[in-house]
């Protein structure tokens, strides 16, 4: 989804910021799943740990204090985009490590933007120790985004044809998110995204603004009680979730 510009645009996203974990929000249902992954890997992180495209390196703050910790993006995204500076600038596709350096790479909501994901995952087998683990994160349903640096939308079997690819063994693959969930959401930034588009062009549609929120909210919350009856289903998740290792080699008899 495009950021609204203009004068107007700041007000919008700091108003948007601070609902953006409630169902007000046009992507509550892609934020609450993004929370669950962060979680997932304060859980799972130990040793010395690499972000792969850490943004404000925020997931440092919930990682445990003994893990060894190293934010890494591109110079373009983090000085453009997100106007941050990590530990390290590099690309994804060829890591400024050396072999087996690490115990475990984060990758949250990064391959999509990579030309080359194949390379990133080879990439980080390479600088992963024997039994390290690349904890992953990917949207599916989703929006174009962080134009023009946004190249793919992966499946399960894909994420599968990936690691196979890297020589990395799959620990599990999730789908995550009902396909009620993720018709909700799209609708929703379709619609914010037609109101961001005609306020730019002529500013009183903005006032439209005052509908919106309502009714994204019960779009979110009417698809959140849906999916929790329906029957699960899986052909269009929100996101998906997984976990690959590097191989422990066997010992030589």
């Amino acid at each position: 989804m495009s950021k609204p510009t203009g004068g107007w645009a700041r007000y919008i996203r700091r108003a948007a910021q601070r609902v953006r974990h409630s169902p007000l929000h046009p992507q509550w249902v892609s934020f609450r799943f993004k929370e669950m992954a962060a979680r997932e890997v304060a859980a799972r992180a130990r040793g010395s740990v690499v972000d792969i495209g850490c943004a404000d390196s925020a997931l440092h703050e919930r990682l445990d204090a003994s893990v060894g910790y190293i934010g890494l993006d591109y110079p373009g995204t983090a000085t453009a985009l997100y106007r941050t500076r990590p530990d390290v600038f590099g690309d994804a596709q060829q890591l400024p490590f050396q072999d087996a350096s690490f115990d475990c790479l984060v990758v949250l909501d990064v391959l999509e933007h990579l030309p080359r994901p194949q390379a990133s995952l080879i990439e980080a087998a390479r600088v992963l120790r024997p039994g390290g683990k690349v904890l992953l994160h990917v949207p599916f349903a989703y929006p174009l985004h962080d134009r023009p640096y946004d190249f793919w939308r992966m499946t399960g079997h894909g994420l599968e044809a990936l690691a196979r690819g890297a020589a990395l063994e799959v620990e599990t693959i999730v789908a995550r998110g009902h396909a009620i969930e993720s018709a909700g959401m799209l609708c929703n930034l379709a619609l914010a995204q037609a109101l961001f588009t005609a306020g730019e062009r002529f500013r009183p549609f903005l006032l439209l603004g005052l509908l919106l929120a309502p009714l994204v909210t019960a779009i979110n919350i009417g698809c959140w009680l849906l999916s929790r009856i329906a029957p699960a289903v899986d052909f269009l998740p929100v996101s998906y979730w997984a976990v690959l290792k590097r191989p422990v080699p066997p010992q030589e008899g």
